[in-house]
């Protein structure tokens, strides 16, 4: 088996954090004291070559971030200990002093979904949050619905003037409404952290989709994206949708605020 190539069951991932398998402890736990600080909306891109260990990571990172908000008793004994891998306890609480609400979505698992935002919000509804989380998560997913059905192509021409304003009206209204359900989907003293995996690998038309309808809908100043993705790779994708003459590195420093690149992994310890 490829020493890259760990699948991310949660023993396995609780086991390289304890043991430092990969070698990239220190870079985790900046990563997570990164995300404990932000006070405004994120976009940050874990760069690594396709096989270089990228999923794995961030679901060593949304376990740690989980565990931070599940009282002692009810956590894996394996996950205290490796988080004291990370972090001394001083650090851990406070750490626990923010409520984080993690989600993950595989990007390439749902590129034949028609729209991005209904599948995120999809994957949302599959997270084990809550009842009250739930009932907040049908308002989010009902206006983004309503986004959707208003950002549909154009139909019968010779109305075209007056759809385009009524249109233009109705998106304005679709979004506030979404904006406003999403914040209450948001922890209070807290970040709400979604890790898209796979983008680079999704068809050209939907990742395109992806990241636009991330820009422009999901707007609020305690949500954060990860993205884990090979920016050569989504630099292709981008030339593929738009032209070989486009400039990929650009349009993408539009989406992404931070890039993280992962070190090669150093797996001299097995599992």
């Amino acid at each position: 088996m490829n020493k890259y190539d760990i699948d991310p069951t949660q023993q396995n991932l609780i086991n390289s954090i304890q043991k430092d398998i990969t070698g990239r402890n220190m870079v985790l736990g900046n990563l997570l004291r990164l995300l404990n600080r932000l006070e405004d909306s994120y976009s940050i891109a874990i760069n690594g070559s396709w096989g270089s260990g990228k999923t794995f990571f961030v679901k060593q990172c949304q376990l740690i971030l989980d565990s931070l908000t599940i009282e002692s008793n009810n956590i894996d004994n394996g996950v205290i200990i490796a988080r004291s891998q990370l972090f001394k306890d001083k650090e851990v609480k406070e750490l626990q002093g923010k409520i984080f609400r993690t989600a993950y979505y595989d990007a390439w698992t749902h590129d034949n979904d028609e729209d991005p935002i209904i599948s995120i919000l999809n994957c949302l509804a599959t997270v084990h949050w809550n009842n009250e989380v739930k009932e907040t998560l049908i308002k989010v997913i009902d206006a983004g619905i309503s986004i959707v059905n208003t950002t549909t192509s154009l139909e019968l021409p010779k109305l075209k003037n007056f759809l385009q304003n009524s249109k233009k009206q109705n998106i304005e209204k679709a979004k506030k409404q979404f904006t406003q359900a999403l914040a209450k989907l948001v922890p209070e003293k807290g970040q709400l952290i979604i890790f898209i995996d796979e983008l680079d690998r999704c068809k050209p038309t939907y990742a395109v989709k992806l990241l636009e309808r991330i820009k422009h809908y999901f707007t609020n100043s305690k949500i954060t994206f990860v993205f884990s993705v090979d920016l050569s790779q989504l630099q292709n994708t981008i030339k593929r949708y738009y032209g070989s003459q486009f400039d990929g590195i650009q349009y993408l420093d539009r989406f992404f605020d931070l890039v993280i690149t992962l070190p090669a992994p150093n797996m001299s310890t097995p599992i």
